[in-house]
């Protein structure tokens, strides 16, 4: 199929823009689908329609990828209505109050518990927020904030600890990339040398850690936090503190914590069994990791149910009232995860990554400033596409080629390199941090039960300033020979500069 170059980004484009205006799911998302239909089909109607409904919607539910990703989903629901529906949260959250009495200490409890799960971003964006949904509830916590923190950690480190579920997708780009080229390097050893550029990312976190030292909201999440609830569309998974049950409150912390070891622990088994053959495969990505998820869910759902019966808390004969109630907002965000699989699906069938790189791979650009340009274009890639796989498995092999392509000895692999490596990365991040066809930002809206428009327009104010600092402190610097270490301090302090500057503001105000 013939590129439709920089026209590859209207649909996405007009169904991000509508989306936010509007602040609606459906006609938006759909019609950037049926746009993106009409261009794959070369603009026959009826074949638009039929390649939205049959090669768009369709078979984005069939990949494997997806499926996990609503089942992890589904039956972490399941696992908390079923530790909500006996009073086992309360009780917890009950016990917990005396040590998280206050919102600071209850949003570094928020950034541990996303840190903790690294493994994946998007199990950690939905257990770290529907478990601690409860306690930012009681502490009036705004959920706005609670998304952010949980978005902005878990999608940073997804890339920077080289041991998660994108692990395998990076490798097996660089590997590509490399064999391609007729380069013996290993991919794994490429990937740790990059993680000191990986600029966006780790001034991501900063602001994340500085925003909780100086204890006060700045830019957008200021302005909208200050009003009390969230109006407008809002996505939830129907999640809400359950009082009536009140259980043994031993029996209730035992089980909680029972729960969280037997998950945690059939999780961590999985990752030390399964990680070996992850990291010594560069060719082919393994979905191990992902499949553990689904697995240490499932275990852990059983365990509990067996407590019930055991500690009595149960009856067999009350086992055929345990149903659960569907929410209006729970089908609102599954059809939303649905549309926004399509929209990826959308972008892979567009080549989007290739249309917008193609005239880079036949230019000549001073080669300092190639991983400047392709950060850039990894974050429009990201934040049109809302996927950071699709970004990473396309992307960086053709970043790689303009380096190469641009380079002295195309087989020396340096820190220029390494820069254009962690470019990509960065890159990625920064979507699945901000677009609101993220994955992961849905995931991390739905969790809070925040609204659609003010969750991503207080988001993207703190991602603009990490974006402006890697590209000032990170890779201008780099143009000049600047040291990683040097140009991550110099940004820092820029941005502690910035938001001591903009707090000292709000105080005088």
């Amino acid at each position: 199929m013939d590129s439709f170059g920089i026209a590859t980004i209207i649909p996405f484009a007009a169904a991000m823009f509508f989306l936010i205006w509007q602040e609606d799911i459906i006609l938006p998302l759909l019609g950037g689908l049926v746009l993106g239909g009409f261009m794959l089909s070369r603009f026959n109607p009826l074949l638009g329609l039929y390649n939205v409904a049959g090669e768009l919607i369709f078979e984005s539910l069939l990949n494997s990828r997806n499926i996990v990703i609503l089942a992890v989903t589904v039956q972490a629901l399941i696992l908390f209505s079923l530790l909500n529906r006996f009073g086992y949260i309360h009780t917890f959250i009950r016990k917990i109050e005396q040590w998280i009495d206050s919102t600071d200490k209850l949003e570094i409890t928020i950034f541990l518990s996303s840190l903790s799960i690294f493994i994946d971003r998007h199990l950690s964006s939905l257990l770290a927020g529907i478990f601690t949904k409860p306690l930012a509830e009681r502490r009036a916590l705004s959920p706005l904030k609670h998304a952010y923190i949980l978005n902005t950690v878990s999608s940073s480190v997804s890339t920077l600890i080289p041991i998660t579920v994108l692990t395998p997708i990076i490798l097996a780009a660089i590997g590509t990339a490399f064999k391609a080229q007729g380069i013996e390097f290993s991919p794994m050893r490429a990937l740790y040398l990059s993680l000191p550029y990986q600029f966006y990312n780790i001034f991501s976190l900063f602001t994340v850690i500085s925003l909780l030292v100086f204890k006060r909201d700045v830019l957008f999440m200021k302005q909208l936090t200050e009003g009390a609830q969230d109006g407008g569309r809002v996505l939830s998974f129907g999640l809400s503190l359950n009082t009536t049950s009140k259980p043994d409150s031993r029996v209730a912390l035992y089980g909680v914590i029972g729960s969280l070891a037997v998950l945690f622990g059939t999780i961590t088994a999985g990752v030390l069994v399964n990680s070996r053959d992850a990291i010594l495969s560069s060719v082919q990505p393994q979905r191990g990791h992902e499949i553990i998820f689904v697995n240490a869910l499932f275990v852990t759902i059983v365990f509990f149910l067996l407590y019930l019966f055991l500690s009595r808390t149960l009856r067999y004969a009350d086992w055929k009232t345990l149903t659960g109630n569907m929410y209006p907002r729970l089908a609102l965000t599954l059809l939303y995860l649905v549309l926004a699989f399509a929209i990826q699906m959308l972008a892979r069938r567009l080549s989007l990554s290739t249309s917008l790189a193609g005239g880079l791979i036949q230019s000549s650009l001073y080669m300092r400033f190639i991983p400047m340009i392709i950060f850039v274009l990894s974050c429009i890639v990201s934040f049109l596409s809302g996927s950071s796989p699709l970004t990473i498995s396309i992307l960086l092999p053709i970043a790689l080629k303009i380096m190469g392509a641009n380079m002295a000895d195309p087989l020396l692999i340096d820190r220029q390199v390494y820069a254009t490596i962690a470019a990509v990365l960065s890159g990625a991040s920064f979507g699945d941090m901000s677009s609101p066809f993220s994955i992961n930002h849905i995931i991390a809206t739905a969790a809070v039960s925040a609204g659609i428009r003010r969750r991503f327009i207080s988001q993207i104010g703190y991602s603009l300033i990490a974006f402006a600092a890697a590209i000032i402190f990170g890779y201008l610097l780099f143009t000049i020979n600047v040291k990683p270490y040097v140009s991550i301090s110099a940004g820092f302090l820029g941005i502690a500069l910035l938001l001591i500057f903009l707090t000292g503001r709000i105080k005088n105000q």
